[in-house]
């Protein structure tokens, strides 16, 4: 029997606050057969990410929790789901919640850091995009996103102090 380290650090989840729970099932999601690991995600936040209130006393109390899926890369044929249940935050002083967060992926994404990378490293291969979508289980859409997410952005929203014009001479 794998404990909940190991099987953290076979999936390279670096997050000390994400604790997997419970055995392993597997679960078919449109008509793709997951194997599903459940897990919780809390600690107790330093500050409010709103209002900056330090949490001295009593000023940010736990508030509920929130189940979240992430996507990760395969183990074997089938892709892994991670179900997370989030810890909700509620701070008295500015009275707005919030949910913890972890570096597995970006706010408000359900598809891990490590499936993303994963993505860009096979789009730097001769390989469709559609074929990326269904090895990583995800849409066409998103290996599109994930694309444009490595661009570069230098574009100038403003001209610059001095414009060089060639006026053509006639003969």
């Amino acid at each position: 029997m794998f404990s909940s380290n190991s099987i953290s650090n076979i999936l390279g989840i670096g997050d000390k606050n994400l604790v997997l729970t419970g055995k392993e099932i597997f679960e078919t999601i449109k008509s793709v057969k997951y194997c599903v690991l459940n897990a919780i995600l809390t600690y107790e936040p330093s500050h409010c990410p709103h209002c900056n209130s330090n949490k001295e006393g009593h000023n940010i109390v736990k508030n509920g929790s929130q189940m979240v899926k992430i996507i990760f890369n395969r183990a074997g044929n089938n892709p892994i789901l991670l179900r997370v249940k989030k810890q909700r935050f509620y701070c008295k002083s500015c009275k707005k919640t919030f949910m913890a967060k972890t570096s597995l992926t970006s706010k408000g994404c359900f598809i891990s850091n490590d499936v993303k990378r994963s993505i860009i490293g096979d789009l730097c291969e001769f390989k469709s995009i559609k074929l990326i979508s269904k090895e990583h289980y995800v849409s066409s859409s998103t290996v599109n996103r994930v694309l444009r997410s490595t661009e570069v952005t230098n574009r100038k929203h403003h001209l610059p102090e001095v414009l060089g014009i060639d006026v053509p001479t006639g003969h």
